[in-house]
């Protein structure tokens, strides 16, 4: 398996456990996040869930096949970036930032460069249509 793959494996994997949890039962949510969670809460909650784990799928689809690394690497990039911009704007609009969105910016911003920089490694296709 090569590098590139071995990170579309593992970061399908991680990002979809990311979906389940937020799955997970009310109370649990609730106790994760400090905060009440009413049915349309909830409802956004699982949205995000199935985004998730729609994403790991593809990221996993890159991780086995040829066809879907480029696409798996392009989707987690933007993925990454669009998360992290998101949290910085939070981060400038809000007066109440939580440690925890802190550590997890600082993540994705990470993940965002590295997943960048795997996908500006790839070989460019040499044939018409690629």
């Amino acid at each position: 398996m090569t590098k590139t793959r071995l990170y579309l494996l593992v970061s399908g994997l991680v990002i979809i456990a990311i979906g389940l949890s937020y799955g997970a039962p009310r109370p649990a949510l609730e106790t994760s996040f400090g905060i009440a969670i009413d049915d349309a809460a909830l409802h956004i909650f699982r949205a995000i869930m199935g985004l998730y784990c729609g994403l790991g799928i593809l990221l996993l689809l890159g991780a086995r096949f040829d066809i879907y690394v480029k696409p798996a690497l392009v989707l987690e990039a933007v993925f990454f970036t669009s998360v992290g911009v998101g949290r910085v704007t939070s981060f400038l609009l809000d007066a109440n930032i939580p440690s925890v969105a802190v550590g997890a910016v600082a993540v994705e911003i990470v993940l965002s460069v590295v997943t960048l920089a795997v996908l500006f490694m790839q070989p460019r296709r040499t044939h018409p249509g690629s």
